[in-house]
C-alpha cells in the first residue's frame, strides 16, 4: 500500500529499520529520513541511520529521534528539553507506539518559541487505537502536524 504518494518527504523514526528500507524503496524519487531506534541494535555490521535528525522542510526545522534516549515511556522532559535546545518547530518520536500531536504555544515569560510533539502511533504495532501515523504540511507560511488512521 502507497500512503501520500504526493508527500516530499518521507521518515521513519526507528525500530524496523530494515523493514523501512524495502518500504523507503517504494519511493525512490522522495526524499527519505530514517532514525534508529532500540530495537535496531540487531543491525550490528549493516549500515545503521543516525540516532537523531534534523531537518528543514520549508523554513521550518523539524526533529525526528526514537525517543528511547529521552525515556519517553515515563514523560516527555527530557525530549521538550533537547528540542528546545536545538530551537526546531516540531520534535517527533516514536517508542511508545502512542499516537500524540500536540501543539506547545509560545511562553514569551521563557522566550520559548511554539513546538509540535508528534508521535505518529504505529503502523504495525499500534499500542492505542488503530494503526497511525503522522502528517506535517506547511501551508501559509504555517506548519501543521497531524495524525491519520488507516
Amino acid at each position: 500500500m502507497k500512503l501520500h504518494e504526493d508527500a516530499d518527504m518521507f521518515v521513519h523514526l526507528g525500530d524496523g529499520a530494515r523493514e523501512f528500507e524495502a518500504s523507503a524503496a517504494l519511493y525512490k524519487n522522495k526524499r527519505i529520513v530514517s532514525v534508529t531506534g532500540n530495537c535496531d541494535v540487531f543491525m550490528l555490521g549493516e549500515k545503521m541511520p543516525p540516532a537523531e535528525a534534523v531537518v528543514e522542510l520549508d523554513g521550518f526545522m523539524l526533529f525526528f529521534t526514537h525517543g528511547h534516549k529521552y525515556g519517553v515511556k515515563y514523560g516527555d522532559v527530557s525530549l521538550l528539553a533537547r528540542a528546545r535546545e536545538l530551537g526546531v518547530d516540531a520534535v517527533f518520536y516514536g517508542h511508545t507506539h502512542v499516537p500524540r500531536c500536540e501543539y506547545l504555544p509560545p511562553r514569551e515569560v521563557v522566550n520559548e518559541k511554539p513546538l509540535y510533539v508528534v508521535c505518529p502511533g504505529s503502523l504495525g504495532q499500534p499500542r492505542a487505537g488503530k494503526p497511525s501515523y503522522a502528517v506535517a504540511e506547511t501551508y501559509g507560511g504555517k506548519l501543521i502536524c497531524r495524525l491519520a488512521e488507516i
